[in-house]
């Protein structure tokens, strides 16, 4: 049990300096901390191709981030986009019924959305917050199928499913997220319809999202590593 222990606590600290420094080495490099990102994904599935259940949440990631990449490229400052994105998440908010957050969302949903067509009948070149909606309905996903990902895997894999401490680490974590975009819309509205001169989430926006996507990285990694290595202490 103590060498269980002490194994347990070196791998914490080994894979938080190692994220540590890569996180600072990635910052301002997205293309390199993206690769570091699927890679680190990739590994956890390697790592953990006989366990279904962490396998499945590095894949719900995985999926999603492949989303988020499509959207980056393909989403363009329009009217097109803009459609696609509002009735996109408003078919999530009406879909997903027991999102826990689906109250908030919406409110900040109808907040987006007028400020979108006030800007479009005044001719004001407002910010493009339509992205951080975007972002919203991915995170929701995320947070559906992490929720429903026991019972889904049961249907297909039955016997093996079940649910991980992991889970709601990431469940959490994209709780995070979604209050963090939260902040930029609310920040970008009292700014461009309000006057405010506010600029907090703005100035460290790039940065915080930084930090959650290598704490993503650090706890699938330690994740999947901790059960492998309690494993091979109970083999």
């Amino acid at each position: 049990m103590l060498l269980k222990a002490l194994s347990e606590k070196a791998l914490t600290a080994f894979l938080a300096g190692m994220l540590i420094i890569i996180g600072i080495f990635t910052f301002d490099n997205a293309l390199l901390f993206d690769r570091m990102y699927f890679a680190s994904l990739a590994f956890v599935i390697l790592l953990s191709h006989k366990n279904i259940n962490i396998a499945g949440i590095a894949l719900i990631i995985i999926l999603a981030k492949f989303a988020e990449e499509a959207g980056w490229y393909l989403l363009d400052d329009n009217l097109l986009s803009r459609l696609f994105v509002y009735l996109s998440l408003l078919a999530t908010l009406v879909i997903i019924k027991e999102e826990e957050y689906r109250k908030p969302v919406i409110i900040l949903y109808i907040l987006a959305l007028g400020s979108e067509v006030y800007w479009a009948i005044t001719a004001y070149d407002g910010p493009e917050i339509y992205w951080y909606l975007y972002e919203f309905n991915l995170l929701i996903f995320i947070r559906h199928y992490i929720f429903m990902r026991v019972f889904f895997t049961s249907r297909f894999f039955p016997g093996t499913s079940k649910s991980l401490d992991l889970d709601v680490n990431v469940h959490d974590l994209m709780t995070a997220f979604m209050f963090v975009h939260a902040l930029v819309v609310l920040e970008y509205l009292a700014r461009h319809l309000l006057g405010f001169d506010i600029k907090i989430i703005w100035s460290f926006n790039a940065v915080i999202f930084h930090a959650l996507k290598v704490y993503l990285v650090f706890i699938m990694l330690h994740g999947s590593a901790q059960l492998t290595l309690a494993n091979k202490f109970n083999a």
